[in-house]
C-alpha cells in the first residue's frame, strides 16, 4: 500500500470518532435543552412578563444602579418600586371598582326584579290569548327559579376566583423573582447572548435595540389606546346617564386591546340597552 493512502486512512480513522463525539455531544445539548424549555413551560408567561417589565422600565433600574453603586442591593429596590407601580395603582381602582360594582349590583337587580319581570311577560303574553297566559304562566315559573340559578352561579364563580386568585398570586411571585434576576444579571445574559448569535458585535446590539425599541413600542401603543378610549367612553357614558360609569370605562378600556372585537364588546350590549 502507498504510504500516502497509508496516512490518509489514519488520518480518516482519527477524524471519525472525533466527529462522533461532537455529534454525540450537539445532541446531547439539544436534548438538555428540550427539557429544559419542557419544565419552563408553565411559568412562560411570568417569564415573558418579566421580560417586558425589565426592557420597559430598564431606565428605572439604570438610575437606581447608578445611585447605589451595588447589583443586588438596586435589583432588589428596582424590583420592590416596580411592585409598587404596579399594586398601588390596582388597589385604587379596585377600591372604586368594588363601589361601582355594588351600585351595579343594585341597579341590576332592580331592573330584573320578578315581579318586574312577571308583568313584562303578562304584558307580551296578553295579545295572544290563553296559549299566550300558559307560556307566560311558564316563563314566570322560570324567572322564579333565576334568584336560586343565580345564587349556585355566584358560589361556583366565587371558587373559581378564590382559584384563580391563587394562581395569580403564584405566578405574580414568579414575575417578580424573574424580574430581579433580569435586573441584576440582564447586562451579563445579553453579552452571553450576543456572544452565542452568529453576528458581529455590532449587529447584536443593533438586534438587541430593535427588540427593545418594538416591546417598547407595542406596550406603549396599547396603554396609551386602553386610557384614551376608557376616558372616552366614561365621558360618554356620563354625558347619556349610564349607571356604575367608571366600571363601565375601565372594561372598555381592557376590551380596546382585543383584536377585531375591541371596545365592540361592551357598548354594543350598552347601546342595545
Amino acid at each position: 500500500m502507498h504510504p500516502s493512502s497509508t496516512i490518509a486512512h489514519q488520518r480518516i480513522s482519527a477524524i471519525r470518532p472525533r466527529n462522533i463525539t461532537f455529534a454525540f455531544l450537539i445532541g446531547a445539548l439539544v436534548l438538555a435543552l428540550l427539557i429544559v424549555c419542557r419544565l419552563l413551560w408553565p411559568f412562560a408567561e411570568p417569564i415573558g412578563f418579566a421580560l417586558i417589565l425589565a426592557v420597559s422600565l430598564y431606565p428605572l433600574h439604570r438610575a437606581v444602579l447608578l445611585r447605589l453603586r451595588n447589583e443586588t442591593g438596586a435589583a432588589f429596590v428596582s424590583t420592590f418600586l416596580v411592585l409598587l407601580l404596579l399594586i398601588l395603582p390596582i388597589l385604587a381602582l379596585a377600591y372604586f371598582l368594588s363601589a361601582e360594582m355594588v351600585q351595579a349590583g343594585s341597579h341590576l337587580s332592580q331592573a330584573t326584579s320578578p315581579e318586574r319581570a312577571r308583568m313584562v311577560v303578562d304584558k307580551l303574553m296578553a295579545p295572544f290569548g290563553s296559549p299566550g297566559t300558559l307560556l307566560g304562566s311558564r316563563l314566570n315559573h322560570a324567572i322564579q327559579d333565576l334568584p336560586r340559578l343565580a345564587s349556585d352561579y355566584l358560589v361556583a364563580a366565587g371558587t373559581l376566583l378564590i382559584a384563580g386568585f391563587a394562581g395569580f398570586a403564584g405566578q405574580a411571585f414568579i414575575t417578580f423573582l424573574v424580574l430581579f434576576f433580569f435586573f441584576r444579571d440582564g447586562e451579563r445574559m445579553t453579552h452571553v447572548i450576543a456572544f452565542l448569535l452568529p453576528l458581529t458585535e455590532r449587529h447584536s446590539q443593533r438586534l438587541f435595540a430593535e427588540v427593545r425599541r418594538s416591546i417598547l413600542t407595542n406596550l406603549y401603543g396599547m396603554a396609551v389606546v386602553a386610557l384614551v378610549q376608557g376616558a372616552l367612553a366614561f365621558i360618554g357614558y356620563l354625558v347619556f346617564r349610564i349607571p356604575s360609569a367608571l366600571l363601565l370605562a375601565f372594561l372598555t378600556a381592557l376590551a380596546s386591546v382585543i383584536p377585531v372585537l375591541g371596545t365592540a364588546i361592551v357598548w354594543v350590549p350598552l347601546a342595545l340597552y
